[in-house]
């Protein structure tokens, strides 16, 4: 991708954000975690209407990572690429972020 913008529109989630529960506790916001599991449940949230929301628990640092979470409304953007088409989904399901100490 180097320096060059992304092209592409970004995909926004199209569910209402506040009927999220935060049921899945997910200790680590990595980025695998934040590339395939958040963008699996911003998928089901997506196509079968899941209500399923993470909250994001950071038990060894990350504080600043959590903090621009927060002030980023806990939505977060990941790029994807198919063939030479690059994409963009802003993944939602992010109910609450926190640190542990």
């Amino acid at each position: 991708m180097g320096n060059n913008l992304l092209s592409a529109k970004a995909t926004l989630p199209v569910y209402d954000r506040n009927n999220l529960a935060p049921r899945i506790v997910h200790l680590g916001f990595g980025a695998f975690h934040r590339a395939h599991q958040g963008v699996y449940a911003d998928i089901l949230a997506t196509e079968h209407f899941s209500d399923w929301g993470y909250y994001e628990v950071n038990l060894i640092g990350g504080e600043q990572q959590i903090a621009d979470l927060q002030q980023q409304d806990n939505l977060y953007t990941v790029a994807e690429m198919s063939a030479d088409v690059w994409t963009a989904r802003v993944v939602g399901v992010v109910k609450k972020p926190c640190t542990y100490r």
